[in-house]
């Protein structure tokens, strides 16, 4: 297990990739859109630094309630001659949440068009709270747990899990000039090898 993932978005604007490298972060992963139309003001610019410091990328879409089909349309679209892994990000959300046959429709969408699946982002708890009534396409998504204890807990859907979120408030050097910033952290269940070969399986490009 090695500690060498973050994940960013708009809230970590201005990071400086360079020193994420030398703080030991092999790959990050960007948020990419949000429901049907919404687009991270710093992706561009984060997957640009990322590719420039030759580190490994992902892209996240954040679900809310809405089409899942028309949402991962509007994820691929954006995401369209870049090189990563893809995440489905379901969780809480102000009373938005996207609908367990939405997540369905997503993950079908994005494997139909990619032939890969996306790894699937949750909390355990969150998850146990949803009336899922088909689990086919969820139990074929890698998973990426988000979970701020000492072991996360794993859905018994899953026989393991890829990624551990388990903190969003690490503080570390983020930014030039040698300033902090608070940021989320996440493990990869394997060492660095299993972690390229992960990568390489999953990313599209």
């Amino acid at each position: 297990m090695i500690d060498c993932i973050v994940d960013i978005s708009h809230y970590q604007k201005g990071i400086d990739t360079t020193e994420l490298r030398g703080k030991g972060i092999l790959a990050v992963i960007s948020k990419a859109t949000q429901g049907l139309s919404g687009v991270d003001e710093t992706f561009f610019e984060n997957i640009q630094k990322c590719v420039a410091d030759g580190m490994y990328t992902g892209f996240y879409h954040f679900g809310i309630n809405g089409n899942g089909k028309q949402q991962a349309e509007h994820f691929l679209n954006t995401i369209a001659g870049l090189n990563g892994i893809m995440v489905l990000d379901w969780e809480w959300f102000k009373g938005a949440v996207m609908q367990p046959s939405d997540v369905n429709h997503f993950i079908k969408t994005i494997f139909e068009k990619t032939g890969r699946y996306p790894v699937l982002y949750t909390n355990y708890y969150f998850l146990q709270s949803q009336k899922i009534l088909d689990w086919k396409y969820l139990r074929a998504c890698p998973l990426w747990i988000a979970e701020y204890t000492k072991v996360p807990h794993l859905p018994k859907q899953w026989s393991s899990w890829a990624m551990w979120q388990y903190t969003g408030g690490a503080k570390m050097v983020m930014y030039d000039n040698a300033r902090s910033g608070i940021i989320d952290r996440d493990y990869f269940n394997g060492g660095v090898d299993e972690m390229v070969k992960f990568w390489n399986a999953n990313s599209l490009g």
